[in-house]
């Protein structure tokens, strides 16, 4: 039930929050355990405590994981199910930033047993935080198979296809790489209206109302809710400083790329419909003058209007975020190119 439930952001670093981590350290310890999420006590917050070595229990609020270094494959057990332990394939160094329980700023580097407690506690946050993943049906593929080639049941067609017989002597691995994928279908299950819902927890500053026409540009490409920001952030806010060499394609040069974008913002100010068909039928044509192949020039347009190399599909983007928003971004890419380049 714990990961079906969505966690919110803390934001109130108050005495209750200690009590609440107070607490989560008792039953952690009661337990003999060395990590635990709030939600697994009923609690729909961003929290969690570990105690992976004889440094004693530490609390993080808001927790971000960046993992790295090779990985490893070790038994673990179950957070939510006693004394199952499964192999887990886990990255062996974890950067863990937050907030302690009195809003002042934390970060370590962990590894070992440290790195495994804060990744498997932190994946049941994460799965917690608005995820749409079907916990059971991940725990259901652990060991056992339908004996088919199919992938996406619902709770009730699990159960109907569940028997021992079909359980596998082998021990089961738990993939992560697989959880996001599944996860990734339950997203494209959802309605525009109902991702759009989901996502406003993890950008407080937009409106479902201005979320749900782009839902269609990531939805096929969501594995979690928490790439949604970083994908979307180009519609809600300036590209930051642009960095020369990702205008310029192979080949080119600064003023190569700076002539591309002057005249794929002339082309695009020229239109008199500004949709999807017209923009791209325009900038293919541009192309073709102008002797580059398209997948060139729809790179160096990309960076100038999204900031980033990877993006939703850009003649959609073109078209949401309106003619005077992408023109004035065009001019300032090609200003960006009219710098000196760095030695």
């Amino acid at each position: 039930v714990a990961l079906r439930m969505k966690a919110n952001e803390v934001t109130d670093f108050d005495d209750d929050l200690r009590r609440l981590v107070a607490r989560m350290e008792r039953l952690m310890s009661e337990a003999q355990g060395i990590g635990l999420a709030a939600t697994q006590v009923g609690v729909l917050r961003r929290l969690f405590v570990f105690a992976p070595d004889e440094e004693g229990a530490r609390a993080v609020v808001n927790p971000r994981l960046t993992t790295s270094g090779d990985k490893e494959i070790e038994e673990e057990g179950c957070l939510s199910l006693q004394g199952v332990r499964v192999p887990v394939e886990r990255p062996t160094l974890v950067k863990l930033e937050g907030q302690d329980p009195e809003g002042n700023d934390v970060s370590w580097e962990l590894e070992g047993m440290a790195a495994r407690v804060v990744q498997q506690v932190g994946h049941v946050l994460a799965a917690s935080g608005g995820e749409v993943i079907e916990p059971n049906h991940f725990v259901a593929f652990l060991g056992w198979s339908p004996g088919t080639e199919e992938d996406i049941f619902t709770l009730p067609e699990l159960v109907g296809r569940f028997s021992l017989a079909k359980i596998q002597p082998s021990p089961a691995i738990a993939n992560l790489d697989r959880l996001d994928w599944l996860n990734g279908q339950f997203i494209r299950r959802l309605s525009p209206d109902e991702l759009a819902g989901r996502l406003t927890s993890r950008m407080p500053d937009v409106s479902v109302q201005a979320l749900r026409p782009l839902m269609p540009l990531v939805q096929e490409r969501l594995r979690t809710l928490n790439e949604a920001p970083e994908m979307l952030r180009f519609f809600f806010a300036e590209p930051e400083a642009y960095r020369p060499e990702q205008l310029i394609p192979k080949g080119r040069d600064a003023a190569a790329a700076t002539m591309a974008l002057e005249n794929a913002r002339s082309t695009l100010a020229a239109l008199p419909d500004w949709t999807p068909e017209t923009i791209e039928a325009a900038l293919r044509a541009l192309a073709e003058r102008q002797g580059w192949s398209s997948r060139d020039l729809f790179m160096t347009l990309r960076v100038a209007i999204t900031g980033r190399t990877v993006t939703p599909p850009l003649i959609e983007s073109i078209s949401r975020l309106g003619k005077d928003r992408v023109l004035a971004r065009l001019d300032r890419a090609a200003s960006a190119l009219a710098q000196p380049l760095p030695n």
